[in-house]
């Protein structure tokens, strides 16, 4: 209020606080902007802000295009330490035979087999494993911070599974004689292999019961 003729005091107390910024990922960047979303700094992790009015604040750390956020209260004349802690796990994918590639849900190339994934977020992470004249294999890992996970597959060969594909089909259609012939190819493309065996000695048995 200002009354005429009068010198009213008028008294500034701002309140300021500070945060102190740790990461535990070297290379990692930051940025800070207000209650408003409103930018009020940014940099290189780890780093002290001092003079930082009281308040709350979004903090944004980056590292490697990976994102975490946290909110943040300033309180007048406390430092308070504000750590960042990005927890990455990681994966190990073999193959038989190796050399197929491996995707991403997205459809991207992350390598071939056998492949080392680091820097993984915690959480599921869905695969594709995929080689020329076998079936696409799908898989899904549990990401678990600091630790890895390793998967390991035989590829199904595409002309063995359409073989017994057919197999199982004539022997749900009584046809035992095709049943037989399609196991036949089923082992040409997987010699030995026990299921096709069976679903042969399968064939062979109803064809001959009365």
């Amino acid at each position: 209020m200002v009354f005429a003729n009068q010198t009213t005091p008028c008294i500034f107390a701002p309140r300021f606080g500070a945060l102190d910024l740790n990461c535990n990922c070297a290379g990692a960047t930051y940025t800070l902007t207000n209650g408003d979303n409103q930018f009020v700094t940014g940099g290189d992790l780890p780093k002290p802000l001092a003079g930082l009015l009281a308040g709350n604040y979004i903090l944004t750390a980056t590292f490697h295009q990976h994102t975490l956020r946290k909110r943040i209260k300033v309180e007048t004349g406390v430092t308070n330490e504000v750590p960042v802690a990005f927890l990455f796990g990681s994966a190990t994918v073999h193959s038989s035979p190796a050399g197929a590639i491996v995707v991403d849900e997205s459809g991207a190339l992350l390598g071939t087999t056998p492949l080392h994934l680091s820097e993984l977020p915690q959480g599921e992470l869905r695969i594709t494993i995929q080689l020329s004249d076998y079936e696409p294999m799908p898989v899904s890992l549990d990401i678990i911070g600091d630790q890895n996970v390793t998967f390991s597959t035989n590829l199904i060969s595409a002309k063995y599974a359409t073989a017994m594909n057919r197999a199982r089909a004539a022997m749900r259609a009584a046809d035992y004689d095709r049943a037989y012939q399609a196991a036949g190819d089923a082992l040409t493309a997987k010699p030995g292999d026990d299921d096709a065996i069976a679903l042969r000695k399968e064939a062979v048995a109803k064809e001959r019961s009365p």
